[in-house]
């Protein structure tokens, strides 16, 4: 597209056998600026395209991420997501030069608790 878009101001025929600069008003400097209009749009909508692929792509993958670390029936975070945030802590202590406290609660009948409450 570049080479294509370049030639066209160098004032390139249309079947592309004769390269020269073509002076503005004569038929090839026309012909080059209306194959620029239709590539320009071409270009355009392509690019539109893309963008809107990449942006249901992300809102795709955020909804997926969110079901990763989401339980589906509480709807809390899940032990994948206090792994993660856990990693990400680890991680900014050790940039930051800083020690990281981490406190386990271990609940005792905590399956009958879950059996009754959910």
């Amino acid at each position: 597209f570049l080479l294509a878009y370049t030639n066209l101001f160098l004032g390139k025929s249309k079947s592309g056998s004769q390269e020269h600069f073509a002076c503005p008003g004569s038929p090839e400097y026309q012909d080059a600026q209306f194959l620029s209009i239709e590539l320009h749009n071409n270009a355009t909508t392509l690019i539109e395209s893309f963008s809107e692929k990449i942006l249901d792509t992300a809102r795709q993958l955020g909804e997926a991420k969110l079901m990763a670390f989401t339980d589906p029936i509480t709807q809390l975070p899940n032990q994948r997501a206090a792994r993660s945030t856990l990693q990400e802590m680890v991680a900014e202590a050790k940039k930051q030069q800083q020690s990281l406290s981490l406190m386990l609660i271990d609940g005792d009948n905590l399956a009958d608790y879950n059996q009754e409450f959910g």
